[in-house]
């Protein structure tokens, strides 16, 4: 898609405004693309102790074992990137996955 401004640069200038960055990774979409982990390298790079990744919708990744190898290819493809091999990951268990508005408590334990 065509924007009449640079998507990438707004995103880093929001970055710079925010208290906590959340980065979602989807495990059916294009999370692992290229654009997405080298914006996200770029937020780190400034930012690295405001950022916390979350699986989204691990819900729809199937049964446990296959949420398992999501979360492994996710955590492979960050540990390729020296400023990102060294984050936690949140995953929400089977039991809680229709929870709604979880953000609050995150910004409470921060």
């Amino acid at each position: 898609m065509k924007y009449a401004f640079d998507v990438d640069d707004s995103i880093l200038w929001l970055g710079d405004l925010a208290d906590l960055i959340f980065v979602f990774f989807d495990p059916i979409g294009q999370a692992l693309c290229k654009r997405t982990l080298n914006l996200v390298e770029k937020l780190n790079e400034k930012h690295a102790d405001r950022i916390r990744f979350f699986l989204s919708k691990a819900d729809t990744a199937g049964h446990e074992s296959d949420r398992q190898k999501v979360l492994m290819q996710i955590t492979q493809e960050l540990c390729k990137r020296p400023g990102l091999n060294k984050a936690g990951f949140e995953m929400p268990d089977n039991l809680h996955t229709h929870t709604v508005r979880q953000a609050s408590k995150m910004c409470q334990s921060n």
